[in-house]
């Protein structure tokens, strides 16, 4: 497992700008909250997290160098239609909506299977266990996720769609920006455009404590594959519901609890 200078410091400008962008969504959040606060010891903990996570899975990308040269640039779009290289403002947008619902389309079961199967569910429930969701949940996912993720959501859509289709710019906005917003703890409706969108009251209801909340809205950006595949659950007028597991009390984050969170193994009582 090899860590670059050039992966380090990609992944430390990573992190600062989810760092703005989490401080951004703050101030809404404390304006006009959905639910509880999280204490910044929370916040941080889940930063904590995504840095213990993203530095093993460094060793995942090594495997692109089996993937032949081609591919990894057009993907099977451009070797079935030849390689498309978009210029425009109206082709990038097009592009970046057209990677994100492949990407999307594989996120959707392999994010559904993971609440389907006992055995799956370890690699998830980190990101279920907080009762006081907010931008900062996005970031809480455990290694075995992030390898799920890996082979199961962008290693086919990178086979598709390759690395040309989509700029630098869209993946922040997809990758490093979106996961922000649908998290964020703030008591915003979308009305007609919740089916479209994947907003921050719509994904609070997967979130959602009670059991008539589990097994819905799967989708990451896409709500209509959850219509198509007959997950949706639309908020119901001004509907936020509680968050979290029932019977996982969270201890306090200390060495010994972060290595446990990134393993996904259930806290201590």
């Amino acid at each position: 497992m090899v860590y670059t200078a050039a992966y380090l410091t990609a992944l430390g400008r990573q992190l600062l700008w989810f760092a703005g962008v989490a401080t951004v969504v703050a101030v809404a959040e404390y304006l006009a909250p959905a639910g509880p606060h999280p204490p910044l010891r929370e916040r941080v903990g889940n930063f904590l997290i995504v840095v213990s996570v993203a530095i093993p899975l460094a060793g995942l990308l090594s495997l692109a160098e089996f993937v032949p040269r081609t591919m990894i640039s057009t993907g099977l779009v451009g070797v079935v239609f030849g390689s498309w290289h978009p210029s425009s403002l109206g082709g990038l947008l097009a592009a970046t909506l057209a990677y994100a619902f492949v990407w999307d389309s594989f996120q959707y079961w392999s994010h559904r299977v993971q609440h389907a199967f006992a055995w799956l569910w370890p690699a998830h429930a980190l990101h279920h266990d907080d009762d006081r969701v907010n931008s900062t949940t996005a970031l809480r996912n455990t290694l075995w996720s992030g390898v799920l993720g890996f082979f199961l959501v962008h290693l086919p859509t990178l086979l598709i769609c390759g690395f040309d289709l989509l700029t630098v710019y869209g993946a922040y906005a997809l990758f490093a920006t979106f996961g922000f917003f649908n998290h964020a703890n703030v008591r915003l409706r979308l009305g007609p455009l919740t089916p479209v969108i994947s907003g921050p009251q719509w994904h609070r209801i997967h979130h959602g404590r009670d059991p008539e909340y589990h097994d819905t809205n799967f989708a990451a950006f896409f709500p209509v594959l959850d219509v198509a595949f007959g997950t949706y659950r639309r908020p119901v007028g001004n509907e936020f519901p509680a968050t979290g597991i029932d019977g996982r009390a969270r201890p306090p984050l200390g060495a010994r609890q972060l290595v446990r969170d990134v393993l996904g193994l259930a806290p201590r009582p």
